[in-house]
């Protein structure tokens, strides 16, 4: 079984409507996140979860565990943080070439499939492997889910953002990782994950990112997403470093309920990127 992380569920949440609700799912190497909004735009329901052995072990039991994923809904959303990822100009690719253009980064693994998604004003591909045992589950219980990368998911919702600015440089912080995206006037330069253990590790990262673009920290903003609240070890050490620090909302339209009220709307952007989705 899962190590609970959060568990919200509203009182307005009924199982007998989800035909008219949308599913989304978050799966990582290790944590496994699924949310529910409702036929009105209201987060229903929110449950992450850890699995400290990994997701491909963890597989055979989160159905059984988590009935709910079974039920018909009308519109299902998934997305897959897996650490192996590149991209790919599109002048560049060439289909059923994916697993070597992965092996530039890493050599992938016999036990995994490579996937691909378009990012269309970028002209360029992110690849990324899927463990089987995934792969198979979620061709079987979901077959007809929208699936993407996490991060083609926050790409889209951050790219109009990025409108009218230098530099946009994003954090996007979930369990013990951080994605990390920089826009230069619209334009994507860089984007990667990185696994943080400690406050200390998300400064030296992201002091990294600024380092290979000759950018400097003191007079740059950084924008925020993700698990992060104001009064973390993590925003207390970044706030020392970066001229300026804000919060980004990606939950719009979605509304918080009761339950959800106390957490900050930052910190639901993840899975409402996909249930602001549609098919």
């Amino acid at each position: 079984m899962g190590i609970t992380v959060l568990d919200i569920e509203e009182d307005f949440f009924s199982s007998f409507q989800t035909s008219s609700s949308k599913l989304s799912i978050l799966l990582g190497m290790d944590s496994f996140c699924y949310a529910i909004s409702d036929h009105l735009n209201r987060l229903s329901l929110v449950r992450k979860l850890r699995f400290p052995a990994g997701m491909a072990a963890a597989i055979p039991s989160i159905e059984a565990a988590h009935p709910l994923l079974g039920f018909p809904f009308y519109q299902v959303h998934i997305a897959l943080a897996t650490p192996n990822q590149v991209l790919v100009p599109n002048r560049l690719y060439r289909a059923g070439q994916e697993v070597r253009y992965l092996s530039h980064g890493v050599v992938p693994s016999s036990t995994t499939v490579t996937q691909a998604d378009f990012l269309a004003p970028e002209n360029a591909w992110l690849l990324y492997d899927v463990q089987d045992s995934v792969d198979t589950w979620i061709n079987t219980l979901f077959p007809v889910a929208t699936r993407q990368h996490l991060h083609t998911a926050l790409y889209t919702a951050l790219h109009s953002r990025a409108k009218g600015v230098e530099y946009f440089l994003v954090a996007h912080i979930w369990e013990e990782n951080m994605v990390v995206f920089l826009f230069q006037e619209e334009r994507l330069v860089f984007q990667n994950s990185f696994a943080c253990s400690i406050a200390d590790d998300f400064l030296y990262f992201l002091l990294l990112v600024c380092r290979q673009f000759r950018l400097r920290p003191e007079r740059l903003h950084l924008h925020l997403s993700g698990g992060v609240a104001l009064e973390s070890a993590i925003y207390t050490l970044l706030h020392r470093y970066f001229f300026e620090i804000s919060f980004v909302d990606l939950t719009h339209p979605l509304d918080k309920g009761r339950q959800a009220q106390p957490y900050p709307a930052h910190f639901f952007n993840d899975v409402a990127i996909l249930l602001g989705s549609s098919n």
